[in-house]
């Protein structure tokens, strides 16, 4: 059964503002004009944007309220397409105009600006075989199977040997061989690992890829199954990504359980909050979900 733990103390809120009025005079009301519209933009929205906004020929526009990041773009014509110049400054501007958009500009180049990344952790450990840990196997996988810049191909797989050679291979020497020859056969042991999931860009896809990377760092051992999925403010899935592993070795037995507890869960949340964004995109919340046996 799956459990979610929401970090609150990572749930940093986009909380922001700018407003911008436009007026009929060119001194913002100084010359008894009147104020046309106030323009406004919050980042409390999806989109932290006001859209085209326009009421007529504006003289001059003053910024009443800037927060970091928020800005109006001021254009002569009323469809927004003609632009002029960008107020983000608290004052008074001359210009002569008739549209306006004001916008928080991290919002528009984030589309995981108001969504959560929800980490799944598989309870099921194994060994990897014929090569590095998981984490730095990943990005040759990323590259061997997500390369169609929209999504991974599961069928195009990861796949490691190494031989193990026999445990007591004195024994072997002494005559162990003859009486049993099982006990002294190397085995060929395989690493299969496989990538699904969709995104809309290669941006998209490295983040997640890095998310997947900071887990398996930050968990105690290779698991059989790890998946991450960016869901926005209505549930619904924009991105994921998920690996499956699949070790198959009758000579090295499969490591023990591990529980996945609510301070395992506490630090790979915490940890996926350093994980820088590419491109502009990145995730502001997190949660991580354990006993997930389920393969993709």
């Amino acid at each position: 059964m799956k459990t979610l733990l929401s970090l609150s103390s990572l749930v940093l809120a986009v909380v922001g503002d700018i407003s911008l009025q436009t007026f009929t005079d060119d001194t913002c009301g100084g010359d008894g004009g009147n104020v046309i519209q106030n323009v406004h933009a919050s980042g409390n929205d999806l989109t932290d944007g006001s859209g085209c906004q326009s009421q007529g020929q504006y003289n001059s526009v003053n910024a009443v309220t800037v927060d970091s990041g928020f800005q109006c773009n001021l254009f002569s014509d009323s469809a927004c397409k003609n632009f002029l110049q960008t107020s983000k400054t608290v004052g008074c501007l001359p210009v002569i105009g008739q549209g306006v958009i004001c916008f928080n500009q991290a919002a528009f180049d984030n589309p995981f600006v108001e969504s959560t990344s929800s980490v799944a952790v598989g309870a099921l450990p194994v060994h990897i075989f014929g090569g590095e840990a998981l984490q730095n196997q990943i990005n040759n996988l990323v590259n061997q199977a997500c390369t169609s810049g929209t999504a991974c191909d599961p069928t195009n797989k990861l796949v490691l040997n190494e031989r193990i050679p026999p445990k007591n291979p004195t024994a072997c020497n002494e005559g162990l061989q003859v009486t049993d020859p099982k006990a002294c056969a190397s085995e060929s042991c395989t690493t299969t690992v496989s990538m699904s999931g969709g995104f809309n860009d290669n941006n998209q896809r490295d983040y997640m890829k890095g998310l997947l990377q900071k887990t398996l760092d930050n968990i105690p051992s290779t698991v059989t199954f790890l998946q991450v999925q960016v869901v926005d403010k209505d549930k619904a899935v924009q991105a994921s990504m998920s690996v499956s592993v699949d070790s198959q070795c009758v000579s090295v037995p499969p490591p023990s359980s591990f529980s996945c507890s609510d301070a395992l869960k506490d630090i790979v949340s915490a940890a996926l909050a350093l994980v820088p964004g590419v491109g502009g995109v990145s995730s502001l919340a997190f949660q991580v979900a354990c006993d997930v046996s389920a393969t993709s």
